[in-house]
């Protein structure tokens, strides 16, 4: 009796094994996928960050050149109403 005891606990256990097993691969599954969806979201916002940062300095030279243009054209502009107003 004793033995048939130990073997049916033993075939419980090993059910109960069995299942946390089953359950561990189904977690390992989620966590695998749940990384792969989050390596290609790094993949995707590293290659947008490197496309901004392109054009980013294809842009900043021409927007400092406009700045400049545009500030000498109102120095320019600023000198020449004070020059007028002081002939007045």
């Amino acid at each position: 009796m004793n033995e048939q005891n130990d073997v049916s606990t033993l075939q419980r256990e090993n059910q109960q094994l069995r299942e946390e097993k089953v359950t561990v691969e189904m977690e390992k599954e989620v966590i695998f996928n749940h990384y792969e969806e989050l390596l290609k979201r790094y993949e995707t916002l590293s290659a947008l960050s490197q496309y901004m940062a392109k054009e980013l300095s294809e842009i900043a030279p021409r927007y400092e050149a406009l700045n400049k243009s545009k500030l000498t054209k109102v120095t320019r502009k600023y000198w020449e109403l004070r020059r007028k107003l002081r002939r007045k």
